[in-house]
Parts: structure tokens; C-alpha cells; sequence
């Protein structure tokens, strides 16, 4: 009976001893992993673009899909809204601090939203109260606007040439699937 008891002890200090030792590499794993993350820095967006049409995707043509899952009255009002639309601007400005993510667009008022993912709110163009947060997710400013048709998600990078692109995704309650198209800017 003895040689059984210490036998358990032993596996199970062996056991125990063994976790511990896991625990500390997946802490040093998860440590590096941290550190890694914190050192890739968000790039300074900050100045003046231009949208180069050329590079970018077809703003009306990435809403086709979309519409085509629609009933035809539906799908005729939806296409006249977006033809009368502003569709992307083709000249904007960025200001980005540690803390800030300034965005303005044409002739739009400037919107400062904070980097922490603080959730902002602002008057929208057609007078509705809209929802605005941003955050950094490695090399790319995540700003997101809230409506009360659905979320807007912009992706900010910037290329490897010095252009800006700007990867968006509109969810909205008349749209029956998300819609996905991407913008190139050249700086100014």
C-alpha cells in the first residue's frame, strides 16, 4: 500500500512539475506574441489624397451584386439613390495623432474620432445622429461608422508605394448581402 501511495505522489508531483513548466513557455510565447504585436507599428496617415479611380474598384459595380438579390422596384430605387450619391470622395484629408483619427472628405465637416475604440457621436448629412469608433489592428486604422441602417467599416493601409487604400464594407437593413469594394488614394 505504501509503494502505491508514493508512487501517485511522485506522477503527480511529475505532473504538476510538468504543467508549471508548460504554463511558463505559453507565458513566454504569449509575452513574445505581445510584444511582436505592440512593435509593428500604425503607419502616420496624416495628409492629403486623391483618389486614383484607376486603382480602385468600381463604386456603383460593387453594389451589383447586392441590388441583383433585390425585387425589381426595389433594385431600380436603390440603383437611382446611388447614381444621385456623392459616391467616394475624390479628394480627402487625414490628421492622426497618438490619439485621434481625423477624417474629412470633400466638402464634409472634419470628424475626429478617438483611437482608443471610444464611441463618438455625430450629426450625419441628413441630420441623423450617427455612431463613430476607431482603433489601430496592426498596420490599419479601423473606423466604423454606426447608422441606423447598419454598420460602415472602413479599413485604412497604407501600400508599400506611399498610396492609401481603403478597404469598405457596408451592412445595411435594405441591402441583402454586405457589400465590399476598395478605394486607392495617392498623396497630395
Amino acid at each position: 500500500m505504501m509503494m502505491a501511495t508514493t508512487f501517485s505522489r511522485d506522477l503527480f508531483m511529475h505532473t504538476l512539475r510538468r504543467l508549471l513548466v508548460m504554463s511558463f513557455f505559453a507565458l513566454a510565447l504569449l509575452a513574445t506574441s505581445f510584444a511582436s504585436t505592440a512593435s509593428a507599428q500604425t503607419p502616420d496617415f496624416s495628409g492629403s489624397y486623391v483618389l486614383d479611380e484607376a486603382a480602385s474598384d468600381d463604386f456603383l459595380a460593387a453594389f451589383e451584386p447586392a441590388l441583383e438579390e433585390m425585387n425589381a422596384i426595389k433594385r431600380a430605387l436603390a440603383r437611382r439613390y446611388l447614381k444621385k450619391s456623392d459616391g467616394p470622395d475624390t479628394r480627402m484629408s487625414i490628421e492622426q495623432s497618438d490619439e485621434t483619427f481625423t477624417v474629412q472628405g470633400e466638402d464634409r465637416t472634419p470628424v475626429a474620432i478617438p483611437l482608443s475604440g471610444e464611441r463618438i457621436s455625430r450629426e450625419g448629412e441628413d441630420g441623423k445622429t450617427v455612431h463613430f469608433t476607431a482603433g489601430r489592428r496592426g498596420e490599419v486604422v479601423r473606423v466604423t461608422m454606426f447608422t441606423e441602417g447598419g454598420p460602415f467599416r472602413t479599413d485604412y493601409r497604407m501600400l508599400d508605394d506611399g498610396r492609401m487604400e481603403i478597404r469598405v464594407r457596408v451592412e445595411n437593413e435594405h441591402l441583402p448581402l454586405p457589400v465590399t469594394y476598395r478605394l486607392v488614394y495617392r498623396a497630395q
